[in-house]
């Protein structure tokens, strides 16, 4: 819930963000300044949140995967190492949970990327 509206009130800037970076993946555009040029001058303001509700259907479910895997990574890392429940993990503890979270969100919200 929380993730999602988070999410949702970032947008503004991400959406617009991933758009650019398409378009010059595409080739259709040879540089950011080239990239937001070409959209402002052919679509205006609005051509910047083209696809938006691609990319919400494809993030939404990955950010909120994602915080629910990396909690319950973290929690087996400290039962697997018989600590507390509340006790704190080191960062090396906090990078191992993200990668692992992210890799396995990446895996099951991969057919989503499609969609943007």
């Amino acid at each position: 819930g929380c993730a999602a509206l988070a999410y949702m009130a970032s947008s503004v800037v991400l959406i617009p963000g991933e758009l650019i970076k398409q378009r010059m993946q595409m080739g259709q555009a040879s540089s950011f300044t080239a990239a937001v040029g070409s959209i402002w001058k052919n679509d205006g303001i609005g051509g910047f949140f083209a696809g938006y509700q691609g990319v919400w259907l494809r993030d939404i479910p990955y950010t909120a995967l994602e915080l629910g895997i990396y909690d319950n990574v973290k929690s087996a890392m400290l039962k697997y190492q018989n600590r507390p429940k509340d006790a704190s993990v080191s960062q090396t503890e906090e990078i191992i949970a993200g990668g692992i979270s992210g890799g396995i969100t990446g895996y099951l919200t991969n057919p989503l990327d499609l969609i943007k």
